[in-house]
């Protein structure tokens, strides 16, 4: 259903909605590349999890999908790059085992290739011609940013029906989620630190990872995103607004009323997310 939802936002609120699902241009260089990118994301996640090592011969096919995958656009390919390094990073600071090591690197490796076949091309050559000069490092990470969160907020502001929808139904998922694996009526505090540090690091990988695919358009052309690349923003937006709003109504868990005898079936004040929706 989450799914679901995800795609059915993204096709709504999509920039240009005729560019990229009806031109076939569009959806080749930026739609298609989010269904490969997300099918290749579950796929690393399945070979970490997965209990016996994955064979050589898997390891080798999933790094030649990541390179055929980042090879749709320059934007899909930095979006798939900095996830992958994002996910490298989260298992270096938590020291996860060496297999999510290797197969996180194969996935940025893997997407730098495919970076690395977009500088060398031919044609990419000819196209920079055209356009001014490429900006320097800083007035890069200031455009991207400021390129970023521009659209952000325009996005925010100019759909704020479909996107309340989506945090509605991610919230009562969440809050469905919590009751039926019968968690407890009060969190410790252990769990409400990890769920602010997991809402922490989802706010934050969401900004940075809109902001690299505004990076590309900043140094080809030094300019805002054309609307059709904006589509794999309004998809990673969507994903963040979504976790957070899951995250939050799987911890409003609500607390028990203290009046009341210790009972299994004891009553629970609401807490703010279930207030809200009641």
């Amino acid at each position: 259903m989450t799914a679901a939802l995800v795609i059915f936002l993204s096709c709504l609120i999509a920039p240009n909605r005729f560019q990229v699902l009806y031109w076939l241009n569009g959806s080749l260089t930026y739609t298609i590349p989010l269904v490969t990118l997300t099918a290749l994301v579950l796929w690393s996640l399945k070979l970490t999890w997965q209990q016996k090592p994955p064979a050589y011969w898997v390891l080798l096919l999933f790094g030649f999908a990541g390179v055929i995958s980042g090879g749709f656009s320059e934007t899909t390919a930095v979006l798939q790059f900095s996830g992958f390094f994002m996910l490298l990073i989260y298992c270096v600071i938590y020291k996860r085992i060496s297999r999510y090591l290797l197969v996180f690197g194969i996935g940025v490796a893997a997407s730098l290739a495919a970076i690395i076949l977009f500088l060398v091309s031919p044609g990419n050559h000819i196209r920079q011609a055209l356009f001014p000069a490429p900006p320097g490092i800083f007035e890069l990470v200031y455009l991207s940013t400021r390129y970023g969160l521009a659209f952000i907020y325009h996005t925010l502001i100019a759909y704020p029906v479909p996107i309340l929808f989506g945090v509605f139904i991610a919230c009562l998922m969440g809050i469905l989620l919590s009751i039926s694996l019968e968690t407890e009526a009060s969190p410790s505090g252990n769990h409400a630190r990890s769920a602010w540090l997991t809402a922490g690091i989802i706010a934050l990988s969401t900004l940075v990872l809109i902001i690299c695919i505004c990076a590309p358009s900043a140094y080809a052309q030094s300019a805002y995103p054309e609307a059709r690349a904006l589509l794999p923003a309004v998809y990673i937006l969507l994903l963040g607004l979504i976790s957070l709003a899951g995250l939050a109504g799987f911890q409003d868990r609500g607390e028990p009323d203290h009046r009341d005898p210790p009972a299994p079936g004891r009553q629970r004040h609401p807490r703010p997310v279930r207030r809200v929706i009641q």
